[in-house]
């Protein structure tokens, strides 16, 4: 009797470990069997979740905008002027894809005015550099990165012109910051200052 109960013994713990098993490989078959593009899109749609919760309002953009001529100083260099609360330019419709017709939040001219874009001015003490940056809204995630920075030496065109401007564009979550250098005399490692000095703003936020 005991080698019976024995034997029954050992067939149930070997049924019992084959269903485990079985239950093992479907799992494993069923996370094969989830297509590589439906994954994909998954891992997509996660990302952009992430990316939407780093978007700053449009309340957010104005602070930051308010706070900029103050944290950006660069030595050599003095703050002269911006477009803080007197911008409101109006466009060509066809300039914006057909979205707006004036450069602010609602693509209208509204009360109270709320541009999308502040323009501030700095220029060295013998005014002889102009440094114009300019920070712009957009309501979509765009990342931080460099988007531009323009190389005007070695083409077939007019020089003297070519070698007025240098000009970065960067792009920090859903905002995007341009500084350019006008001078007959342009000095690169200004412009990058500029921009360095706008990253570590950024940075602090």
């Amino acid at each position: 009797m005991k080698q019976v109960k024995k034997v029954m013994f050992i067939i149930i713990v070997i049924v019992l470990f084959g269903c485990t098993e079985k239950e093992n490989i479907n799992d494993d078959i069923s996370k094969e069997s989830i297509p590589i593009e439906e994954r994909t899109n998954n891992d997509s749609e996660i990302q952009e979740h992430k990316n939407d919760d780093q978007i700053l309002n449009y309340p957010a953009f104005q602070v930051l905008t308010k706070n900029l001529s103050d944290s950006v100083k660069i030595d050599g260099y003095t703050f002269k002027d911006s477009s803080m609360g007197i911008d409101a330019i109006r466009i060509d419709e066809r300039l914006s894809f057909g979205e707006r017709q004036w450069i602010t939040e609602n693509g209208k001219l509204e009360s109270p005015l709320k541009s999308t874009q502040e323009t501030f001015f700095y220029e060295n003490s013998d005014q002889s550099r102009l440094i114009i940056i300019t920070a712009a809204y957009s309501p979509n995630y765009i990342g931080d990165n460099i988007l531009y920075y323009n190389v005007n030496s070695g083409y077939d065109i007019n020089e003297n012109l070519a070698k007025l401007n240098d000009v970065i564009t960067i792009s920090f979550r859903n905002l995007t910051f341009t500084v350019m250098q006008t001078s007959e005399d342009i000095d690169m490692d200004v412009t990058q200052e500029f921009t360095l000095g706008i990253i570590h703003f950024l940075e602090d936020i």
